[in-house]
């Protein structure tokens, strides 16, 4: 086995063994957890496997430009929709119909 100098790993074997048990057989997981998150710092394994996917899944949560610019199109096309049906109730002569 390499030393944990050249593989790059922040936990020991015994953690390494432990992260493998809790992430189970995906190929590299226990590795990239153990590379990117110091087990010292989140107190065991488990905390450590937990703080790895909110890291890996924060990006994606945090797009709000994205998130932005789906609700103004949204917006826009219902706004196209109900002007859509105004042009069609004046062609129809509704407000000549109203009494004022």
């Amino acid at each position: 086995m390499a030393p944990l100098a050249q593989t790059g790993l922040s936990c020991s074997p015994v953690d390494l063994v432990a992260v493998r048990g809790i992430v189970g057989d995906v190929p590299g997981l226990a590795e990239r957890v153990c590379a990117s998150v110091s087990i010292a710092e989140a107190v065991g394994p488990q905390a450590a496997v937990l703080r790895y996917l909110a890291q890996s899944s924060a990006p994606a949560s945090l797009d709000l430009s994205h998130s932005m610019n789906v609700q103004f199109t949204l917006f826009s096309g219902y706004l196209v929709f109900i002007m859509q049906a105004g042009f069609a109730m004046v062609r129809a002569g509704v407000p000549n119909a109203w009494p004022l």
